[in-house]
């Protein structure tokens, strides 16, 4: 799962930047997003978390779950 994800953060990362050498902002910030959301989802599942693959539910893993760390 954790490849995966990563795999297509890659993917969503290298559209960002064709976009954005394009001209095409909006694409670019939306596939930038979606590439930081899905490298997100990597990193907790490289730290064990597996739950529901939903913004809220990874925004709150990274802020609040037991994996978060405000020194890291």
């Amino acid at each position: 799962m954790k490849e995966d994800f990563l795999n297509k953060a890659k993917e969503n990362l290298k559209i960002a930047q064709l976009s954005f050498e394009h001209d095409c902002y909006n694409a670019c910030a939306n596939r930038a997003y979606f590439a930081a959301f899905q490298a997100a989802i990597a990193a907790l599942a490289k730290d064990g978390v597996q739950g529901k693959n939903d913004h809220a539910y990874v925004q709150s893993e990274h802020t609040t779950g037991q994996f978060f760390n405000p020194f890291c």
